[in-house]
């Protein structure tokens, strides 16, 4: 089982795209609910694009977005996404994630995945990045997990920023 972790960090929100467009990230500094609009997309076809590798193995999410404060930066922390799917094989450097991500990053605004780095604890990781700065790591060990995090624009951090009933 493989644990993936995705990460994105110092990313922007909103569009401005044409209807049949995928949103992409933009300048940094969005406000939480125009990023949570962007990258729930950006996570969902994320998910589709793994799943893609394994139909029968589906991708299970846990709890809400909210904000989380660390010092003068406030990031949206996108529910977590699990699935036993078997994403890494040694000495394949990650091909079929790759083939199946870098289509969807690209339409986001990201470049495709790097060099695979061998962590400390043993995970294997890969990652991509945009031009606002986002990060986003795939990082395989035991199980797949799928996170996604951006940080927003906000004086609070309160969760009641993200526009949700």
């Amino acid at each position: 089982m493989l644990l993936v972790v995705v990460v994105v960090g110092q990313l922007a929100a909103g569009c401005g795209t044409s209807p049949a467009a995928a949103p992409t990230a933009s300048t940094p500094g969005a406000g939480p609910a125009d990023a949570l609009d962007t990258y729930t997309v950006v996570r969902d076809d994320v998910l589709a694009a793994l799943s893609s590798l394994d139909p029968a193995t589906p991708w299970e999410s846990s709890g809400t977005a909210g904000l989380s404060a660390e010092g003068s930066t406030c990031t949206l922390v996108m529910p977590a996404a699990g699935s036993s799917q078997y994403l890494y094989v040694e000495g394949d450097d990650f091909a079929a994630v790759r083939a199946a991500l870098d289509p969807v990053l690209a339409q986001h605004g990201f470049a495709a995945l790097g060099q695979t780095v061998f962590a400390d604890g043993g995970a294997v990781e890969v990652s991509s990045t945009d031009d606002a700065g986002a990060e986003l790591v795939v990082s395989s060990e035991q199980t797949s997990v799928v996170r996604l995090n951006a940080p927003v624009l906000s004086e609070t951090c309160d969760d009641a920023e993200l526009g949700r009933s």
